[in-house]
């Protein structure tokens, strides 16, 4: 398998990965209080692909 190298920041090496750029939010679960320390969550599910990330803060300078 070939080996590659892309710039996300560069919208062309974003169109390879069918990206319109970084998505970011506050916190594990944006939108739920931050449980710090005693969390007892054991995973988010931002982490999903289906997750729906459209109201994020959109910023392709990572």
């Amino acid at each position: 398998m070939p080996r590659v190298s892309l710039d996300l920041e560069l919208a062309n090496d974003r169109e390879v990965v069918k990206s319109d750029g970084w998505r970011i939010a506050p916190g594990l679960v944006p939108g739920e209080p931050n449980q710090g320390l005693v969390a007892e969550m054991g995973d988010s599910p931002a982490r999903l692909a289906d997750y729906d990330d459209s109201d994020w803060e959109h910023d392709s300078d990572i």
